[in-house]
C-alpha cells in the first residue's frame, strides 16, 4: 500500500508540472494568434478605414489580447513569488 501512495505522490507531482506548462504554451499560442488577426485587421483598415465592422472586431481583437496578456502576468506574478519564497 506504502508503494502505491508514494507512486501515486509522483505522478502528482508529474501531472501538475505538465499541467502548468500546457497552460503556459496555449496562452503564448493564443496570444500569438490574436497578435496575426489585428494585424491582418489593421492591413484590412488600411485598406477600408471607414468600415465600422472592421473596427468592432478590432476593438474585440483588443480586448482579448489585453485578457490574454493579464493572465500572462498574473501568471509571471505568482512565479516571481515563488521563487522569492
Amino acid at each position: 500500500m506504502f508503494q502505491i501512495i508514494c507512486k501515486l505522490k509522483k505522478l502528482k507531482i508529474a501531472i501538475r508540472g505538465w499541467s502548468q506548462e500546457s497552460q503556459v504554451h496555449f496562452a503564448r499560442n493564443q496570444i500569438e494568434v490574436i497578435r496575426n488577426k489585428l494585424a491582418l485587421m489593421k492591413q484590412q483598415l488600411d485598406a477600408s478605414p471607414l468600415d465600422e465592422n472592421l473596427h468592432d472586431e478590432e476593438r474585440d481583437l483588443s480586448l482579448q489580447l489585453e485578457h490574454w496578456f493579464g493572465l500572462e502576468e498574473s501568471r509571471f506574478k505568482q512565479k516571481s513569488r515563488e521563487q522569492w519564497l
